[in-house]
């Protein structure tokens, strides 16, 4: 059973491998062809959706890495990475960025800097996409639309949302299931819905080889700490009014 165990190990990880292999060329020219400017050291996993009208820009930094095939990412991908730039529009991409089933919606201009990891299936919209208006969105009146600024370094916890007119500084941590819909500080870690800033990044902690696992830790301590705090507050609360009661 020992062997069967490493055979089918084997077999998936040949699968990622065979995987990346023909789809990487694939979506080379496909960007291509759709008008990308795609720099060199890109690969991918599965199909890149994409969509970029001929009056926008799309530019993609060095070693890029798209995983859009269910595999590819061991937490589970809802659907590929999608790229939608519309008329007019810019979506800028750094050098170093990693996405996992990652939808990014552009009518104006998203900038995202080196070195932004993305995990699964997080969303990144500059828009609102409809008017909130009930007349104006019958009428077909397009949302409210602001550019969406991401920096360098920023960890994006899978299934987190990045909204309208946000600007994320370097270094943030956004925590997972996360709908950021104010501007993040750099270095800092946000959590919740909306979220909110729940601690900072260490200047100085132990890094792996895994990146992901060094940004979940960091938020989960966070998280932790700011619970901690919260209920702390929430004991001191009760014991002043007791006390009050008492007296």
């Amino acid at each position: 059973m020992v062997l069967i165990n490493w055979f089918c190990y084997a077999c998936f990880l040949g699968m990622q491998r065979l995987c990346a292999f023909l789809y990487t060329p694939l979506n080379r020219l496909l960007f291509k062809l759709w008008g990308v400017q795609l720099a060199s050291g890109s690969k991918f996993w599965g199909r890149t959706m994409l969509s970029k009208h001929p009056v926008a820009a799309l530019k993609i930094g060095r070693n890029a890495l798209f995983r859009s095939a269910p595999f590819s990412n061991p937490l589970g991908l809802t659907h590929a990475c999608q790229l939608t730039v519309k008329r007019g529009a810019e979506l800028i991409i750094g050098d170093d960025c990693g996405f996992s089933g990652t939808a990014i919606c552009v009518i104006k201009s998203v900038v995202i800097g080196d070195r932004v990891w993305c995990g699964a299936n997080v969303l990144i919209t500059d828009s609102d996409h409809h008017a909130a208006n009930p007349v104006r969105r019958h009428r077909g009146e397009p949302g409210i639309t602001k550019p969406v600024r991401i920096g360098n370094d920023v960890w994006i916890g899978m299934n987190a949302v990045i909204l309208k007119g946000v600007v994320i500084g370097d270094g943030a941590l956004i925590g997972a299931n996360s709908v950021v819909v104010r501007d993040v500080p750099a270095n800092s870690v946000v959590f919740g819905s909306p979220a909110k800033v729940i601690g900072k990044v260490p200047s100085e902690y132990p890094e792996s080889d895994n990146k992901q696992a060094d940004a979940e830790q960091i938020i989960n301590s966070a998280v932790t700490q700011h619970q901690t705090q919260h209920q702390t507050q929430h004991q001191t609360q009760q014991y002043t009014e007791s006390q009050q009661d008492n007296a």
